[in-house]
């Protein structure tokens, strides 16, 4: 077969002389098709059909040069997808044997699925590959022969030719594909038009992910990036620091870069495995469209199938405590002292709640209602800006839509008081005031705990009051799913899920009327006419009313 075969570099071309009998129909020029860099192995067997393809059409009494080299390009094109498909099973079959090992061996899998599961693709991975290794089989059998014994293909002739119908009906592989960034933007602005322009947070972590992956592997044609490529990817983003996005100091500097200029800053931190995880699963969100776009051009295991390894230079995920009672009082001290309402009442509410710091953040006045006589914060709606426009609400997950139980007790703190005496709008407006209100409310939260003497860098922050108030309603002993749609959790079965997706009217009562942690010291927020201390909030310089 190496006379039908000649390389240059890494790339094999095939080519088939014309039978002096056919040269007045044909002409001598061979014929040619670039195969592309492949191995040796693969450019025989690709050979070994072409010639055998060749011979069938050279044969017939109606065949132009012209028809005999369109056909034998795209025969060489499928005979390519089948090669990827077979990839694409072998790929499958490696990740399903590897989550079946980490089941049997630590008791979980990269996924979380069962064991039942993993072994059914399995089955299914295996029966692809098999149906593909026989017809690249039979294929190469077939074309042998028709070439080693030409007079005896007769005999053959009806199943080759079914074979090739059958790879011929695939679609033909397309030569003007885009690069990545420029389908992924589109991918990404149609995202973003269904979602709506409000949802800033989301959007902008497809585009981040996106830019990231483009810094690292480079803005390729999407037909050309390789399985290894995700794993390079996730491997360099565990080199960059925690804050490579944010810090002045890398601001607007590609991740390589970052990662060189970060030799020479000191005390940096590296990025969280968890945040490493998230990348590649947002790069992933935006890729499963593209591959769909171009499903026979685009290898689904090169990056939405493949499992990943989290780099070790990674620091790993994040472990919170909750704060003990006697931490816990120390903290709203400091925070009963503050005139500015959100440092007085954001701790305050984030213990008696456990609601994340991002939602209530974002808390307006009339976020605050009455519920069978007990209070409750409703984040169901969605909230309104400065000029009376809705505004999605920024909130992590869609469970996170939902009301919230205030305990009794609050109305004897004074932010049942405070809220009355606005006229409306956000809870916090200076924070609003600043470019991200989220990082600076974390930031102003952070302070306050290292002033009360209870912080300590990733594992104590105000996040450990959601932590430890999971921990108090448990030891209330509250029914699991009271608690999660309390503090917004996604519910752990599809019964669970059934009826009511916010909290019941008696679920309500029961978290209202909870007594509060034992030692807990909340008369710091009793002090008569304590509410009267507070700092007036300013909107656009003025005091508000």
């Amino acid at each position: 077969m190496a006379r039908h075969l000649w390389r240059r570099g890494t790339t094999w071309t095939f080519q088939l002389n014309v039978p002096k009998s056919s040269i007045n129909r044909f002409g001598a020029t061979p014929f040619r098709i670039n195969l592309g860099a492949i191995s040796a192995a693969e450019a025989g067997r690709y050979a070994r059909i072409l010639a055998g393809y060749a011979t069938v059409q050279i044969g017939g009494e109606c065949m132009s040069r012209e028809t005999v080299s369109r056909g034998l390009a795209e025969i060489a094109s499928q005979l390519k997808d089948l090669a990827d498909q077979k990839r694409r099973a072998n790929f499958a079959i490696l990740r399903e044997s590897g989550a079946l090992y980490e089941l049997e061996t630590y008791g979980s899998s990269p996924t979380d699925e069962s064991a039942a599961i993993h072994e059914q693709r399995l089955a299914v991975a295996r029966a692809e590959k098999a149906t593909y290794q026989n017809m690249q089989d039979r294929l190469d059998k077939i074309g042998r022969e028709i070439v080693h014994d030409g007079d005896n293909w007769e005999t053959e002739r009806q199943t080759y030719d079914r074979m090739v119908d059958r790879l011929a009906a695939q679609k033909p592989v397309a030569v003007n594909l885009p690069t990545l960034s420029a389908i992924a933007e589109d991918v990404i602005a149609g995202k973003e038009k269904a979602l709506g322009a409000k949802s800033v947070s989301y959007i902008g972590r497809l585009r981040r992910s996106v830019r990231a992956f483009v810094g690292i592997i480079g803005d390729k044609k999407v037909s050309e990036y390789k399985p290894t490529d995700v794993q390079t990817f996730a491997t360099t983003l565990g080199l960059l620091p925690k804050t490579w996005s944010t810090d002045s100091r890398f601001r607007d500097l590609l991740p390589l870069d970052v990662i060189k200029r970060a030799e020479h800053v000191r005390g940096w931190k590296p990025i969280s495995r968890t945040t490493v995880a998230e990348y590649v699963a947002e790069f992933r969100n935006v890729w499963k469209v593209i591959r769909a776009t171009y499903p026979h051009d685009v290898l689904s295991l090169a990056h939405e199938d493949l499992w990943i390894t989290l780099p070790r230079s990674a620091s790993r995920a994040t472990e919170r405590d909750g704060l003990p009672v006697e931490h816990l009082n120390r903290f709203l001290e400091v925070a009963a002292a503050k005139r500015r309402p959100d440092d007085r009442f954001l701790p305050l509410l984030g213990m008696l709640t456990g609601a994340r710091l991002g939602e209530l953040v974002y808390l307006q006045a009339s976020d605050l209602r009455r519920h069978d006589g007990h209070w409750t914060l409703s984040l169901v709606d969605d909230i309104e800006d400065e000029d009376g426009t809705l505004v999605e609400r920024q909130v992590k997950t869609r469970q996170s839509r939902r009301v919230i139980a205030l305990p009794d007790i609050i109305s004897t703190t004074g932010f049942v008081e405070w809220v009355q005496g606005l006229k409306g709008g956000t809870l916090w407006p200076q924070l609003f005031r600043t470019e991200r209100p989220h990082a600076t409310a974390s930031k102003r939260m952070a302070r306050l705990m290292k002033e009360a003497g209870v912080h300590v860098e990733l594992t104590r922050t105000f996040h450990s009051l959601r932590h430890g108030y999971k921990d108090y309603l448990r030891s209330m002993k509250v029914e699991i799913r009271t608690i999660d749609l309390q503090v917004g959790h996604a519910l752990d079965s599809v019964s669970a899920s059934y009826g009511s997706k916010t909290l019941r009217l008696d679920e309500i009562d029961t978290l209202a009327r909870l007594p509060i942690p034992v030692g807990l010291d909340l008369s710091v927020y009793q002090t008569p006419k304590s509410v009267k201390r507070l700092k007036p909030a300013r909107v656009d310089g003025c005091q508000a009313a």
